[in-house]
């Protein structure tokens, strides 16, 4: 069964072609590897920096099904580094 929401019903008839139809149900089937979930815990949103600046970014991961292999850090879109063991962190080259 894929993953996603699943509607269930079942319809009796009887020999004279009177039906009953109960009440339907739904089930909800996840896939077997949930993703991670992380947060940007430093600097804080909406913080002002004076250059040239120190930047250090924290991070804060977690995952329900298995462990955190990796904490990948961007900057407008692009990658800036990463960080293999907790607590996550990188500190920018200037």
């Amino acid at each position: 069964m894929s993953a996603g929401s699943h509607t269930y019903y079942a319809r009796a008839t009887d020999d004279d072609t009177a039906r009953l139809t109960p009440r339907r149900f739904t089930i909800n089937v996840t896939s077997p590897n949930q993703p991670p979930t992380v947060t940007l815990t430093a600097p804080t949103d909406g913080a002002t920096f004076t250059t040239p600046a120190s930047l250090n970014l924290a991070a804060s991961a977690s995952d329900v099904d298995g462990s955190i292999g990796k904490v990948e850090f961007y900057q407008d879109g692009g990658k800036i580094g990463e960080d293999t063991t907790a607590p996550y962190g990188l500190t920018p080259a200037r």
